[in-house]
């Protein structure tokens, strides 16, 4: 009894370990296409330069983030989708 209660606790602690990474999203790696290891080593530890981009508000400045635009054919019509936050 007292073995199945352990292994259920090591369950559920695995299980909480693993949606910890299940929620996490690369926005930032996605947006300057560039990958997390780029910040971080390892998750969720950064790195000197993921400090820097972090204290700079999250943007690098030398790099743009690419935009995403729709044609929609009208010259004075022109909205901007961002898929980026």
């Amino acid at each position: 009894m007292k073995k199945a209660i352990l292994i259920l606790i090591g369950f559920f602690v695995f299980l909480q370990a693993a949606a910890v990474e299940l929620l996490a999203m690369p926005a930032f790696a996605r947006k300057y296409q560039m990958t997390c290891k780029t910040c971080h080593s390892p998750f969720p530890k950064l790195k000197a330069y993921g400090e820097e981009f972090a204290g700079n508000g999250f943007v690098i400045k030398d790099k743009d983030a690419p935009r995403y635009y729709v044609d929609t054919g009208d010259d004075f019509l022109s909205p901007v989708i961002s898929l980026s936050p």
